[in-house]
């Protein structure tokens, strides 16, 4: 059996770990075990699952700057200890150098830098994640991503059109498909049946831009008095995004419903589903949105072509009309 590494910062309900999580439930086990190498100290929702499926879940130093001796002395250790470990998938965005660095030392012979983002997020950390970001093309042996835009990003165009490997988000479509009577249940147990109801299922951090989806919300309430607005996921943001709401006067009608064990389920209670994200390579978002449930909005900027034909869409709003969103 080939174990498989896969470094993340921890297993919580995020885009990355659900995607791995999709893949690890329908791997061929007897052949393949996903492992786990985490750089947060807190449990993760994925836990338990992850170890009821076979796999094991190592803890890493962490990724500070501080810690970059450290983390490399710890994966050559642990790589010796387990020699089952024949691969290693890294998924930090720039900080996935320490996983990467660290195999290559071991000598680990399959070595994946995986890009999830075509840009890194502009906050205090940028210039250690952007001198980071230089090497980890050196640190690989692989280059993969989930849409062309973040493996040119992250590894140069010559590179990527060398090497690259699109490795397309795994997703159950048939969880998203359209189900009456679970939208009629949870519509009537929020009070949502007479209401336009938009929604976000996103981690509540910068890279996904809540902040400007309660702008745009905001906007909205002048026109249609009777909407409200759902965000389904926890994050770093939420105090400040609640206290944002409250600013705006909107918060009585912003419903912050923190993580879910099964996301898919709101999106049925949506009319609307709203994304106005900084950055991303392929908007996995839409992929969920295929299924006719409700449309889709993102940014016009959004790399979609590469992975999702016309699944998302530009609307604009007409308060004319009962839901709103026109194409």
């Amino acid at each position: 059996m080939i174990h498989i590494l896969q470094s993340v910062s921890n297993m919580d309900r995020g885009g990355i770990e659900s995607m791995l999580m999709n893949y690890y439930r329908h791997l061929d086990r007897t052949r393949f075990q996903f492992d786990f190498l985490v750089n947060k100290k807190k449990p993760g929702f994925f836990d338990n699952e992850i170890r009821a499926l076979g796999g094991r879940i190592f803890q890493s130093p962490g990724v500070a700057p501080q810690s970059y001796p450290a983390y490399l002395r710890s994966m050559q250790q642990l790589l010796a200890q387990h020699p089952e470990i024949k691969v290693l998938h890294a998924h930090n965005e720039a900080m996935q150098l320490f996983a990467l660095e660290g195999a290559k030392k071991a000598g680990l012979p399959v070595r994946i830098a995986h890009a999830h983002n075509t840009r890194l997020p502009k906050d205090a950390k940028l210039p250690i994640k952007w001198f980071c970001k230089q090497f980890i093309p050196g640190a690989a042996t692989d280059y993969w991503a989930c849409g062309r835009e973040a493996g040119i990003y992250y590894f140069g165009q010559s590179a990527w059109d060398a090497r690259g490997v699109t490795l397309r988000n795994a997703i159950d479509l048939d969880r998203f498909g359209y189900r009456p009577e679970v939208r009629a249940k949870l519509r009537a147990e929020y009070g949502l049946n007479d209401k336009l109801v938009v929604g976000c299922v996103a981690r509540l951090m910068a890279q996904k831009n809540h902040t400007r989806l309660l702008d745009i919300f905001a906007a909205l309430k002048k026109v249609r008095p009777d909407s409200c607005l759902l965000l389904v996921g926890e994050g770093e943001l939420r105090a400040e995004l609640e206290a944002k709401a409250a600013r705006l006067g909107i918060a009585q009608d912003v419903k912050f419903l923190g993580v879910q064990s099964d996301t898919s389920v709101w999106y049925q209670a949506m009319d609307v589903f709203v994304m106005p994200r900084c950055l991303r390579a392929c908007p996995w978002w839409a992929w969920k949105r295929r299924r006719p449930v409700c449309p889709a909005c993102s940014p016009p900027a959004s790399p979609r072509k590469s992975c999702c034909g016309r699944t998302a869409a530009a609307f604009r709003w007409n308060s004319r009309t009962k839901h709103g969103p026109q194409c």
